[in-house]
């Protein structure tokens, strides 16, 4: 007897049911041909995207045809920079609007007008006119050694000790993080985040 799925079959379909609509929104168009179902002209090339149900997880498969362009938007650690994949992935603990809003934000961070050069100059002026920044990494309390991000006071998604959430081993990769917290949209940002960190 097949052993019972721990993500709810209904569930899974009507979260790949949104993110199909997420990626047709955003300009997808069905693949004539090979393994993907989709793909999508983006800011760094052609995205090829592929849904799929499981056992525990429920994902998106991804691939860029041209990696080496991606990975200056993406980030070596957030995608594999030899063979294209950024790959989306989740449970059952997940919330299942939150994880629609990644998804979607991370379509539009491939969109031309929203590349990371636009989003850079934009939030340094941001910072500049403010004159603050929002978020700030600061050494992991959680763990030994590592870091974690510090949001400031009025941001109630944020549970762990002194309003610090995540953990980095990489300081940059903190920062990498922080920085896109602040340009401009941290508020929907910061609560994806909170669902990012418990895979971390």
């Amino acid at each position: 007897m097949p052993a019972r799925r721990q993500f709810a079959l209904a569930k899974q379909r009507k979260l790949l049911k949104g993110v199909k609509e997420i990626a047709i929104e955003k300009g997808a168009v069905p693949t004539p041909d090979g393994f993907y179902q989709f793909q999508l002209q983006t800011c760094v090339g052609l995205l090829r995207l592929s849904m799929s149900e499981g056992h525990s997880l429920t994902s998106v498969c991804c691939r860029f045809e041209e990696p080496e362009r991606a990975v200056e938007l993406i980030g070596r650690n957030n995608m594999n920079h030899y063979s294209g994949k950024w790959n989306h992935h989740w449970g059952k603990e997940d919330d299942p609007e939150i994880a629609l809003r990644l998804f979607k934000a991370d379509l539009e961070r491939l969109h031309c007008q929203h590349s990371r050069h636009r989003f850079h100059a934009e939030g340094e002026h941001m910072k500049a006119k403010e004159g603050n920044v929002m978020f700030v990494v600061v050494p992991s309390t959680s763990r030994k050694y590592g870091y974690s991000i510090q949001a400031p006071a009025d941001v109630t998604w944020a549970k762990g000790p002194g309003n610090m959430f995540g953990w980095y081993r990489r300081k940059r990769d903190a920062q990498r993080r922080c920085d896109e917290l602040n340009r401009g949209t941290a508020v929907d940002l910061g609560q994806m985040e909170a669902m990012r960190n418990r895979h971390v």
